[in-house]
């Protein structure tokens, strides 16, 4: 049970929460990380959050408390392919892309209609020097109706 300054008007989790993704819409991100700092703190489980707060702070060049966020949202909400590829996208960002493909895979899994996350696996592939290997998923993201990104890749 909520007690306090939890259950005033405009105090509650749903509008931090809905202050947090208007100050984010709008580029405020030092407003939109406290605001929905809040709506995380007074509900853990609430998944969209974490993932807008961590859009906040890559924003704010902060990859590390992004990747905490998303971490938080997955644990939060498993089966959602989004915040997959939302963490595949900020490890793309530090350089890390079997972080990336590993995250990408997962994603698929849950959801294989997915054809952008198809193509973003083919890319992450080419970046582990793999382009064999990114055939596979490029081929799918094709044949789902996405082309992807002109790639020069030459395989032998």
């Amino acid at each position: 049970m909520r007690t306090g300054s939890d259950v005033r008007p405009g105090n509650s989790c749903g509008a931090s929460h809905k202050r947090g993704w208007v100050e984010l819409r709008a580029g405020n991100l030092d407003r939109a990380i406290a605001d929905l700092g809040r709506a995380v703190e007074l509900d853990p489980g609430l998944a969209p959050a974490w993932q807008n707060r961590s859009v906040a702070r890559s924003g704010k060049g902060d990859s590390e408390g992004a990747l905490a966020d998303l971490g938080k949202a997955h644990e939060a909400d498993p089966r959602d392919p989004l915040v997959l590829v939302a963490r595949s996208r900020v490890h793309r960002h530090r350089r890390d892309p079997g972080a990336a493909a590993e995250d990408l895979e997962r994603a698929v899994a849950i959801d294989p209609r997915l054809a952008f996350a198809w193509c973003e696996l083919g890319e992450a592939r080419i970046a582990q020097g793999n382009p064999r290997g990114a055939l596979a998923p490029l081929t799918r993201a094709w044949e789902l109706g996405v082309e992807c990104v002109e790639l020069d890749v030459h395989v032998t």
